[in-house]
């Protein structure tokens, strides 16, 4: 059995809603953020290219308040609610979107 979801044009706020999930999922499956690196700590800056809702970017900012971060993404929707949710989670002065 697979699970998948379906984009609903007319709702944007449930498509933001629906990728955010969606990202956390990919996220805690690959075993957290830069799960793959021996010490993530020896980055200072980072970016994230594609970073859609920016799950991904505020998630690292929580983990290395050290890390400068920054997402860009075609979007221009993308970005808005990214940066709203970076707002949100206090993390403003670490992550930018564009």
């Amino acid at each position: 059995m697979s699970t998948y979801f379906v984009y609903d044009h007319h709702d944007d706020k449930e498509e933001q809603r629906r990728l955010t999930i969606q990202d956390q999922m990919i996220t805690e499956a690959m075993g957290g953020v830069l799960s793959e690196q021996a010490d993530p700590s020896v980055f200072h800056r980072v970016l994230d290219i594609g970073c859609g809702t920016g799950g991904w970017v505020i998630e690292v900012a929580k983990t290395y308040p050290s890390m400068s971060l920054v997402g860009i993404d075609i979007s221009n929707k993308m970005i808005e609610y990214a940066s709203q949710q970076a707002k949100a989670n206090k993390v403003c002065d670490q992550v930018k979107f564009r």
